[in-house]
């Protein structure tokens, strides 16, 4: 299932530095989280997810508001529950009441919890603060530390911050050529935004001003320390950097960076002292201008706790200092490791009830379809990623009838496997699996055409033919009986290259909604059908537009088809208009395996034209 993270507001990277270490705690209990990122920055760790580049929501126009939160439903409704995480500033958009909506707060100042809690009550289902009263960033008193355990929905995870692996600290050591005899000062700014919240630099010179003081302290003591000056994504280029620094224009592995230094001189944000905490890296930290953040207070409470040095020499100089700065640090990381809790974080961010995988109907007494001589019909039922209700009862009503169809599955998003089809099709013989593109993440290009894959690329791209092949190695584990060789584009987009993709790597055909023939593809493209959900009035089509949009298809290709979706069948009135429309489709009709049909292996005609009646 879905669990979209909306990462980042186009002000700093904080966003989406919680986003993805949400998104893997999320990811360690078997959930399937994908990442809306509102900026190119992306921090080590985001690239086992897959991602979504969407603008900047904060000065967009309507237009593009409106096509990002319709990305974020799409995919987010594919799966019950139907969960969209936003963090700290609740994104200019609007979702449906039925999408789940869950604010990551950073611990900022105490009146904007007040406003997020006076106004956004309605609108989340779960705050979710990223901080603790025991920590030494938690920068509200007594009497606000009770006021917000009183709050409704709101609830403390820990602090959420980043650490840096043995396998992160080597590759930086040798990006950057530090021997591990070389001492090293790192001078970071970070990514909180300062250029958006100081907009005339007076930070970055006040910035360069300290940092040019601790780098004389440095020299003067004789040591032969490198100075790195990691400007970042927002540090202007206007703003000249004195050439006594090594210029480091970007480090995605900032923590490793940190955990290699003897000291760094940061802009007191939230992120980056933890993360010197977590390095056990002493900082000398800056208070700069930002937008509802307690610094001050934050560096109150560092301060009275030992973490704070009082002057630049202990900072660098001061060995006992030093050390006893790292032992507290020791004590807190073993209190606060940095990753929430992963089952509680799923509790809370996904509140899932238990769903019903029994079959209702008894398999004894089910009825076989329509008469062995008719015209084939082909049934697929597209975004199937876990086991819902709706889903459930599809295959319930499939199977009591004697329905063939085949389950187009999203490999990344699969939370069930194929014992779950053996409860309701204990003898394998009505339903085949087919993979569904790889995340089913939408994508809107310039043409305005929803894809996972661009219809409108020449060739595949290296990280293409890496998740096709990747999803299609899950789907073999999880169906090993079931599983066709078939493939179907999300979106009905396909590219012309992706039938040669699928072949090289081993699949047997494709189908789609449009076509059924690619130029020069080397194995079977065939139509399945036609979509019976009107996606652009949000509504099932009758049943006569459905038949209406059956026939000539019918005489054409010599067999019908239909497409359904288990998130359209989750009303009770969507699941009795199905059962209508299925007897109407059913007269005249045999249900007939998708991939028999498209490798040629179904004797198909041009049929009666009372075969489908259209009224």
């Amino acid at each position: 299932m879905a669990v979209v993270v909306f990462a980042m507001n186009g002000q700093g990277l904080g966003h989406l530095i919680r986003g993805t270490i949400v998104s893997t705690a999320l990811a360690s209990v078997g959930e399937r989280p994908v990442i809306f990122s509102g900026g190119q920055y992306q921090p080590g760790g985001l690239e086992q997810f897959p991602v979504r580049v969407v603008p900047s929501l904060w000065g967009a126009t309507d237009e593009v508001r409106k096509r990002v939160a319709s990305e974020l439903h799409s995919l987010a409704s594919i799966s019950l529950p139907a969960v969209v995480v936003e963090d700290t500033h609740p994104a200019p958009i609007q979702l449906p009441a039925a999408i789940r909506r869950v604010l990551l707060v950073r611990p900022t100042s105490f009146e904007y919890l007040v406003r997020l809690n006076e106004s956004y009550s309605g609108l989340y289902s779960v705050f979710l603060l990223c901080d603790s009263p025991d920590s030494p960033t938690w920068p509200y008193d007594q009497a606000q530390t009770r006021q917000l355990a009183r709050w409704k929905n709101w609830r403390v995870i820990g602090p959420v911050y980043r650490t840096a692996s043995e396998d992160a600290v080597r590759q930086v050591r040798a990006r950057h050529h530090l021997s591990g005899d070389q001492e090293v000062c790192v001078f970071s700014m970070g990514g909180g935004g300062a250029k958006v919240n100081d907009p005339k630099g007076q930070d970055f010179v006040r910035f360069l001003r300290l940092a040019l003081q601790v780098a004389d302290v440095i020299e003067a003591a004789g040591s032969r320390v490198r100075l790195l000056f990691v400007k970042g994504p927002y540090f202007p280029p206007r703003i000249p950097i004195p050439p006594r620094f090594e210029v480091v224009q970007d480090e995605d592995q900032m923590p490793a960076l940190l955990k290699i230094a003897k000291g760094a001189v940061v802009r007191a944000g939230f992120n980056t002292p933890w993360e010197c905490i977590a390095a056990g890296t002493p900082f000398l930290p800056l208070i700069g201008t930002t937008y509802a953040e307690p610094v001050t207070e934050r560096l109150n409470r560092l301060t009275s706790l030992g973490l704070v040095p009082p002057n630049i020499e202990s900072f660098w100089l001061d060995d006992k200092w030093r050390e006893e700065y790292r032992r507290i640090a020791r004590g807190i990381v073993a209190k606060h490791s940095g990753m929430p809790e992963p089952r509680e974080l799923q509790r809370l961010i996904l509140d899932r009830q238990r769903t019903r995988v029994t079959p209702k109907q008894k398999r004894s007494t089910h009825r076989m379809s329509s008469a062995k001589q008719g015209l084939p019909l082909v049934i697929r039922i597209d975004d199937v990623v876990c086991q819902e209700p709706a889903l459930c009862w599809l295959l319930d009503l499939l199977a009591w009838r004697g329905l063939r169809a085949s389950l187009e599955v999203v490999p990344y998003l699969l939370q069930f496997d194929e014992t779950l089809l053996d409860r309701f099709d204990p003898s394998r013989k009505l339903f085949e699996v087919s993979q569904h593109g790889y995340a089913h993440v939408p994508r809107t290009p310039d043409s305005g055409r929803r894809c996972e894959f661009s219809p409108e690329s020449t060739a595949p791209t290296p990280e293409d033919v890496e998740v096709i092949a990747r999803g299609k190695q899950q789907i073999e584990a999880a169906f090993p009986n079931r599983f066709k060789g078939g493939f179907s584009p999300p979106f009905d987009a396909l590219p012309p290259w992706l039938p040669a993709a699928w072949h090289a790597l081993g699949g047997t055909f494709v189908s789609c909604l449009h076509t059924n023939s690619v130029p020069g593809s080397p194995l079977p493209v065939r139509r399945a059908g036609v979509d019976v959900w009107d996606w652009t009035m949000d509504r099932a089509f009758s049943a006569d537009q459905v038949m209406r949009k059956l026939a000539p298809e019918a005489s054409v290709d010599g067999h019908a088809g239909i497409v359904l979706h288990p998130r359209c069948l989750r009303r009770r009135s969507e699941k009795l208009h199905l059962r209508s429309l299925l007897n109407r489709v059913e007269e005249g009709t045999r249900t007939v395996s998708l991939r028999e049909l498209a490798l040629g292996k179904i004797e198909i005609a041009a049929p009666p034209g009372d075969r489908l009646r259209t009224r």
